[in-house]
């Protein structure tokens, strides 16, 4: 076998069966590649259809999130050559065999990802029109997303794997890693994955998670630390990341509701990130407290 397809799935078996039809109809020989799911929270039914399909599952119990279920996927996997796809993204059927032959020349490989609109709504045109620039993440942030994602095992042989203790970002920190380490990093235009549009509530709810991933990483790196980049943020929570003529392709009148909806979905997610940050002082003054408590409690024993 020539690539590991590792998928981490939380209690959607009916996105797990349209990501596994997928892969069953690529053009690379079945005998070429493994697929290995990582059922984060042991779900029954999804061991149950694995087992039917005799498909490699991983089951976790409890559920640890996506990152520490990619690594438990890497952990069983035969292959020098790892694709990471999310359960309810559709692989193109040239999708395996255009990323191996990216890795040929290098190292780590973005791949395309187009999104499917449900419908015609401010949600959908909203992120369909900004989502998933993977050569501008590539080139200006130094990662790709894990929901189309190519790597040399024996890269993460050297760096690590993803950064388990992480909800979201961990593609970020990841990337960041292998770009340090000075491994080619490259996108792959021909391997595509399709996958569709979130609408309002799952746009908000994403950004709950993406706020609380932006502040472990601050915690680990200082990341969006200081006064200055604060209010920067702030600004920025007020400006979509594309101005209106970004969504006039759908009509102006349309425009202007998707834009307005574009900052309402900013300044969501700053709210969260600044709800995120504030429970974690909150957290750490209390470890910190506790933390000097014991320390008192001992030297007075």
């Amino acid at each position: 076998m020539k690539i590991s397809v590792i998928i981490p799935v939380f209690n959607d078996i009916n996105g797990l069966k349209d990501t596994v039809i997928s892969l069953n109809k690529q053009t690379l020989n079945k005998s070429e590649f493994e697929i290995i799911v990582a059922n984060d929270g042991g779900i029954e039914n999804i061991n149950q259809y694995c087992k039917e399909e005799n498909i490699t599952c991983i089951s976790i119990v409890p559920n640890m999130g996506s990152y520490n279920a990619r690594n438990e996927g890497i952990k069983v996997s035969k292959c020098e050559h790892l694709a990471f796809v999310d359960a309810d993204a559709l692989p193109d059927e040239n999708w395996l065999k255009s990323g191996l032959e990216a890795l040929q020349n290098n190292d780590y490989v973005g791949g395309k990802v187009e999104l499917i609109m449900k419908d015609k709504s401010n949600a959908s045109i909203y992120e369909a029109t900004r989502s998933f620039d993977i050569e501008k993440y590539l080139s200006q942030f130094h990662f790709a997303p894990t929901v189309n994602l190519f790597v040399k095992k024996s890269v993460i042989d050297k760096i690590g794997m993803f950064d388990s203790g992480l909800r979201s970002s961990g593609d970020y920190e990841f990337g960041n890693r292998v770009n340090e380490g000075s491994y080619k990093m490259g996108y792959a235009a021909d391997a595509v994955v399709r996958h569709f549009t979130r609408n309002k509530e799952e746009l908000f709810k994403k950004n709950i998670r993406l706020a609380k991933g932006k502040v472990d990483l601050r915690r680990r790196t200082n990341y969006f630390s200081g006064f200055s980049r604060g209010l920067l943020m702030c600004l920025r929570g007020i400006i979509p990341a594309k101005p209106l003529s970004g969504y006039n392709r759908y009509g102006f009148i349309n425009g202007i509701g998707v834009y307005i909806f574009a900052c309402r979905v900013k300044m969501n997610y700053y709210k969260c990130y600044y709800d995120a940050l504030k429970k974690n002082e909150i957290t750490e003054n209390v470890s910190s407290k506790a933390e000097v408590q014991l320390i008192h409690e001992t030297k007075i024993a």
